[in-house]
């Protein structure tokens, strides 16, 4: 029962992804993006136990990425994952004089943001036998195909602890949240996929779907070529991806918190 109070009451989501998207776009180099890295900095400080920054460079702009640790009585190390950063051009934009318009990002960037700082928040005083890394990526928006992933894959790179499991959850908000499995994460990390998804179907079988539509190149793809137990949990499907209608308005509280359920499920029963 207290378990199921820490999940439901309080929820502080959707506040998380408003407070982002009134920020403006958070491409990097922006005000908006400043804004918001000074946000999650704040509030992890508040809900864990140590926060440190990776700062590097990509084509003369700045990155950062944002980490807070939630330290376990243990050595093993669960990572949950989110990027911060938003596209700094909407070239799915039906309308042409748009399509070099950087986004808002209420669903691709602000959602995986909110849940993250929200499972941070729940569980801030609840002891766990595991270290769980809250990681917040920069730069997975950048650009296209090679100019994608910096953060992740910087993080990669540099890291030295070693890392058990790796959860990366992008665009979670849609308001018709539609989920199914992701390719890669089925293939390289079979049994946490199916876990986490088994978790998810209990909580919504029509939002949840254990058949793979999709083969995504996200931030988890670092992790799984370092050799690292990684999946990836995404809407693909949302109508306004890398578009100026990416707001708040098309977004959901509801959906947000069934991904935090889930994790916080996942997190309680198998890191505590």
């Amino acid at each position: 029962m207290i378990i199921f109070i820490s999940l439901f009451f309080q929820d502080s989501s959707f506040y998380f992804l408003k407070k982002q998207v009134d920020f403006g776009p958070r491409n990097p180099g922006s005000t908006g993006h400043k804004l918001c890295e000074e946000f999650i900095i704040e509030k992890l400080k508040s809900y864990t136990d140590s926060v440190f920054e990776q700062e590097f460079e990509y084509k003369n702009v700045k990155f950062k990425n944002i980490i807070g640790i939630k330290k376990g009585k243990g050595e093993k190390t669960l990572i949950l994952g989110a990027h911060y950063d938003t596209r700094p051009f909407a070239e799915m934009e039906t309308d042409s004089q748009k399509k070099n318009e950087p986004i808002l990002g209420a669903n691709d960037g602000a959602s995986g943001v909110a849940v993250l700082l929200e499972i941070a928040r729940v569980l801030r005083k609840k002891n766990l036998n595991k270290n769980v890394y809250f990681v917040f990526f920069d730069g997975e928006d950048f650009g296209y195909k090679d100019d994608a992933l910096l953060g992740s894959r910087y993080f990669v790179k540099n890291i030295r602890t070693r890392i058990d499991e790796v959860i990366i959850i992008d665009m979670v908000g849609d308001k018709n949240l539609n989920i199914s499995m992701e390719g890669y994460s089925q293939i390289f990390s079979k049994e946490l996929n199916e876990r986490i998804f088994k978790i998810l179907k209990k909580i919504d079988k029509k939002s949840f779907s254990d058949v793979v539509k999709y083969h995504i190149l996200d931030d988890h793809i670092p992790f799984i070529n370092a050799g690292i137990n990684a999946i990836d949990i995404i809407d693909f499907d949302y109508p306004y991806w890398h578009t100026t209608k990416d707001v708040v308005e098309n977004c959901s509280p509801e959906s947000l918190r069934k991904i935090k359920k889930a994790l916080l499920i996942y997190i309680l029963k198998n890191w505590r």
